[in-house]
């Protein structure tokens, strides 16, 4: 039997109020937590801000019964979700860009959302409850009756970010003429006034240029990429596709809508009317309403690991930037690991990997103490790892503890002495090689 569903919720909105006047004109109460730039209900005024922070803001009797975190593809700004007992979603926007490690982060919460169909095998390594949730039209806008310009594009050209795209528009410009603005949100005046929108993905994603300029009523001329494209919209119906990086093929197609101008107009309309019937906010807020009152609290069996992972990477995204921040993070993903070897979730290369890269970060932090002690409650809890008892060896000699140093250097070697001799240079040489992986990996901001 069925328990009783309650009605209304209680919803707290983490990083994005995307939903937010949706789901309060259903009949929900809705605070929203974010940066103060985009005017929530409770600012969250850095990064590893601790959800206890925010909770405690809420309203007087305000009591939430789930909360969404909404990926804005920086650092993780609410630290603690993993130990949260309120019902969580996360929206994973863009998975193209970070699945390595939204995968992982995924794990602190009851349910996943991903926007981009093609990267959820990733996060069902970790988590079985994930479901697409494309994104859509965030605003309706009327096409203008008079079409004042022929194609547009508008979206990141940074050739740092997007050398793909920079080089793709520089050749189809050298053949079709393409009005362009690199100031990605300001489209909501060129679109409607276009006959074609040209979308060009950064990681054949299908992002939300698509869906904006379908609402605005222009031809949509995209990427032929995967992602759930084909099970969106009915292709060379609703939108036309050219080859990914493809100028010709898209110069080739603009020439041909443009002149043949009944074709163009009824593959748009028809565009516009799938977005009106399928892709609004409106219609999202309603499939997310539903997700939420049948949320259900479960606990992922290795959801203090998969956090910390998350937290390395965004103590990478941070560092240099916010010392402050940047150790926020390195804290946290000790204390995650420390849970994890507590709790015996998981023990592999990957969470050994992991303990030696957070022992490493705390020490270049100078928190040495802190870095003894935690190497020391791993190994003391149940990872006897080889590696990890070097490094407890020469970090008990760093602290001047010989006997105890040696006493373990006895335990894990027929030649102690030698170990004590080596255990620093070998303890060092795994640091360096982890630290050059922090490093040199990359990771993306949204660049839409």
């Amino acid at each position: 039997m069925l328990g009783k569903i309650k009605f209304p919720l209680s919803i707290v909105l983490l990083n994005q109020l995307w939903f937010q006047e949706e789901l309060r004109a259903q009949g929900h109460r809705v605070i929203s937590a974010a940066s103060r730039s985009k005017g929530a209900d409770i600012c969250i005024a850095r990064p590893g801000t601790h959800i206890e922070e925010i909770l405690a803001q809420m309203p007087a009797g305000f009591y939430p019964d789930c909360l969404i975190y909404y990926d804005d593809s920086g650092p993780i700004t609410v630290l603690g979700l993993e130990k949260c007992d309120i019902p969580k979603v996360f929206f994973s926007v863009d998975a193209h860009h970070h699945s390595a490690w939204h995968s992982h982060f995924a794990c602190a919460f009851d349910e996943t959302l991903v926007a981009q169909k093609d990267y959820i095998p990733e996060f069902k390594k970790f988590n079985n409850s994930v479901t697409w949730f494309p994104l859509w039209a965030p605003v309706s806008i009327e096409p203008k009756s008079e079409k004042t310009c022929e194609v547009s594009f508008r979206g990141n050209l940074c050739s740092r970010a997007h050398p793909k795209r920079v080089q793709f528009f520089k050749k189809l410009r050298e053949l079709v003429d393409v009005e362009i603005d690199a100031s990605e949100g300001r489209y909501r005046d060129i679109y409607p006034a276009s006959r074609i929108v040209v979308n060009q993905a950064v990681k054949r994603d299908v992002n939300f240029r698509v869906f904006e300029g379908m609402m605005c009523g222009a031809f949509m001329l995209t990427t032929n990429t995967e992602n759930g494209l084909g099970e969106l919209f009915e292709i060379g119906k609703e939108l036309v596709v050219y080859e990914d990086g493809d100028a010709e093929d898209a110069a080739n197609k603009i020439r041909y809508y443009l002149e043949n101008e009944v074709e163009r107009e009824k593959i748009a309309a028809a565009g516009r009317k799938t977005i009106i019937e399928r892709h609004t906010a409106k219609k999202r807020g309603r499939d997310l309403e539903r997700i939420l009152l049948s949320l259900e609290k479960k606990q992922n069996s290795c959801r203090h690991y998969c956090a910390a992972i998350a937290y390395l990477t965004s103590a990478k995204m941070a560092r240099g930037r916010s010392p402050r921040v940047y150790e926020l993070f390195v804290k946290a993903a000790a204390e995650g690991l420390s849970k994890s070897a507590e709790v015996n979730e998981v023990v592999n290369d990957g969470f050994i990997n992991a303990v030696h890269l957070t022992n490493y970060l705390l020490r270049e932090l100078g928190l040495n103490l802190e870095a003894l002690n935690f190497v020391c409650e791993i190994y003391q809890y149940s990872c006897h790892d080889t590696s990890l008892a070097v490094s407890l060896v020469a970090s008990l000699l760093e602290h001047g503890l010989i006997e105890q140093a040696f006493a373990l250097a006895r335990e894990i070697s027929h030649e102690p002495e030698k170990l004590l001799a080596e255990a620093p240079k070998m303890t060092d040489s795994i640091h360096h090689r982890l630290a050059d992986v922090l490093l040199n990996s990359s990771t993306n901001s949204r660049q839409n």
